[in-house]
């Protein structure tokens, strides 16, 4: 039990230090929110770069399908 509360303000902490560091308004827990939300999200350049392989794919099926 005591680990968990120890983890849960060790949490809380670091929380609050990186949101004073970065000059972030607003609750820790919209600060939270946001930074749960930014470390999962694809960059913009990770997403064209899959997007352009899908693209050679489909290319080189429909270059395969046209040899014979």
């Amino acid at each position: 039990m005591r680990l968990q509360i120890y983890s849960a303000l060790l949490a809380f902490l670091l929380l609050h230090a990186y949101r004073r560091h970065s000059c972030a308004t607003g609750s820790i827990y919209e600060f939270a929110t946001q930074l749960a939300y930014s470390l999962f999200e694809r960059p913009a350049a990770m997403l064209k770069a899959a997007e352009r392989r899908r693209n050679q794919a489909k290319l080189r099926i429909a270059m395969g399908s046209l040899q014979l």
